[in-house]
Parts: structure tokens; sequence; C-alpha cells
């Protein structure tokens, strides 16, 4: 177990990654690290600044190091979903951000990119893309992001239960 990857959801809101993200951590019995982004919003509010999303990218990554230190670990989320809302939402890159993301490269890491198709979007007061085109526009920036770092990952279709078995397979 030592050996086996780090699992990191990412990809765009509303495409089942927190459902997953449980699935895989019940079925590999890792600890699960949650989502920091809803947590932080819910207590601030949808009129957040950079800063905030700067923040959530150091919750998050220190939250991933700190229950990765002894045993691999399943992530809802990391620095790259940060990564892209920040360059989306601001049209500018953030150095803090960019730097968060190189460094988790460094781990041994599974990236799981659901795909759109399978879960229609669900309205949620903290999110933010119903759009189909800006999803799928999204999308795509995860799936450039992810192979300009020369990350490994899976695309996982098809129901929860499909896409498990898909992430388990890798």
């Amino acid at each position: 177990m030592q050996n086996a990857p780090n699992i990191v959801l990412t990809g765009v809101e509303s495409t089942g990654k927190s459902e997953l993200a449980l699935l895989l951590a019940q079925h590999l019995r890792r600890p699960l690290v949650a989502e920091c982004a809803r947590q932080y919003l819910q207590y601030i509010g949808t009129n957040y600044a950079p800063h905030d999303v700067e923040n959530i990218a150091r919750l998050q990554t220190d939250a991933i190091r700190h229950t990765a230190q002894h045993s691999p670990i399943v992530a809802d989320t990391d620095a790259l979903v940060c990564k892209i809302w920040y360059e989306h939402k601001y049209q500018r890159p953030s150095a803090l951000i960019n730097y968060l993301f190189q460094q988790s490269q460094q781990q041994n890491t599974l990236y799981v990119l659901p795909h759109l198709d399978d879960c229609p979007y669900t309205p949620d007061p903290l999110r933010e893309t119903p759009d189909p085109s800006e999803r799928l526009h999204l999308f795509r920036l995860y799936l450039q992001a992810l192979t300009n770092a020369r990350c490994r990952f899976v695309i996982p279709r098809g129901n929860p239960i499909e896409r498990l078995r898909q992430v388990l397979r890798e």
C-alpha cells in the first residue's frame, strides 16, 4: 500500500466528484480529504475575491499533505481545481496556486477527471457554471492542464459504480 498512488478527483463542478471520492475511499479503505471550498464559501458567502481562492488552494493542499503523511489518500479536489477556477474567473494566473499545483505533481498521484456527459448539472447556490458550453470549455482546460503537466489521469464514464470500476483498473 505504501507505493499506491494518492487519488485526486478533479474537474468541472457537478460531475460526481464528491460521490466518486467517497466510493473510492470506502472501497480502498483510505482516508478521504474533503473539498475545502464548499465549507469555506458557506462561511464567507459567494462574494469572494482572488485571495479567497488562493486561501482555499492553500487549505486544500495542507489538508492533503497532512492526511497523506502515513498512507495513500483519496482527495476530493486539489490545487488544480483552484488553478482552473482562478484563471477562468479572473483571466490571469495565480503564482501561489501554480506553485501549489507544481508541488503536488511531485507526489505519486492518479488524477480522476469525471466526464461531463454522465452527470447532469445540479443547481446549487455555490455553483457557478450551469451553461453546457462553458462546462465543456472548463473540461477541456482540465484535460489540457493534466496533459501539459504530464500527470497520470483517467476519465471515467458511466454511472457511479462503472466509474469506480474504471478508476480501480488504473
